[in-house]
């Protein structure tokens, strides 16, 4: 059997929050709760059966440290 332990993927959705609750509520693991990120997403974390990490975020202003570093 193959794993996917090591692989990682990125979805953006609407409403980062709403679908954790979502995804929680029909009995799936959240490995990291929603979280601003510094450069400009909100995220959580869970992983598909195969071991895949999946982060589900959607946009939000970067952090003024990040943006100032990307300039």
């Amino acid at each position: 059997a193959r794993s996917g332990k090591g692989l990682a993927i990125g979805i953006s959705v609407a409403d980062a929050d709403k679908e954790c609750d979502r995804l929680r509520a029909a009995g799936i693991t959240i490995l990291q709760d929603p979280t601003d990120m510094p450069w400009g997403a909100r995220a959580f974390v869970i992983a598909d059966p195969n071991g895949v990490s999946v982060l589900v975020s959607h946009p939000i202003p970067a952090a003024a440290e990040y943006a100032a570093c990307t300039h």
